[in-house]
């Protein structure tokens, strides 16, 4: 059986769709600012899980526990709904419960969130000239100070040959 492009990365279907509005969430459409999910963010992420197996495990683990909570027992008997269908307050509770529950993995969902927003061009375009990318491209670092290691340097050895 071959794989689509989503599940050679690490998520597919209904899996990216709710990463697309659990994104949507943490960082939700602003003014002139699109939200993570709307701005393609689910598929970088996926990208980043088919990169790294810890990032897979985590995000995967923390998806299937949001996916869990949103189809809670008083909607049993009824159509029910994923995440993406649910009231914004409703989604805000399951995400806090998540992050409670589990906090390692929330915060690499999070975090992945964040790296693949404000590494998306049209967020560096919109943010302005003084969002630069992360290292190495932008945040020029100043030379570096070799006088900071004078103090270090006037120190006896303290550890020994092996």
């Amino acid at each position: 059986m071959s794989r689509t492009a989503h599940e050679s990365h690490g998520l597919a279907g209904a899996q990216l769709e709710l990463l697309t509005a659990v994104q949507d969430r943490l960082i939700p459409r602003h003014d002139d600012m699109p939200g993570a999910g709307e701005l393609g963010g689910a598929d970088v992420v996926s990208g980043y899980m088919g990169e790294l197996s810890e990032l897979h495990s985590d995000i995967a683990a923390a998806l299937d526990s949001i996916e869990a909570k949103s189809k809670t027992q008083e909607f049993r008997g009824a159509d029910l709904p994923g995440f993406g269908r649910l009231e914004e307050s409703r989604k805000d509770e399951i995400l806090r419960e998540v992050e409670i529950g589990m906090p390692r993995e929330f915060a690499v969902l999070v975090t992945q969130t964040y790296n693949s927003y404000y590494t998306n061009p049209v967020i560096q375009e919109i943010l302005g000239p003084g969002a630069l990318p992360p290292q190495p491209l932008g945040h020029t670092m100043p030379d570096f100070d070799e006088s900071a290691l004078d103090d270090v340097k006037k120190r006896a050895k303290t550890w020994r040959n092996a």
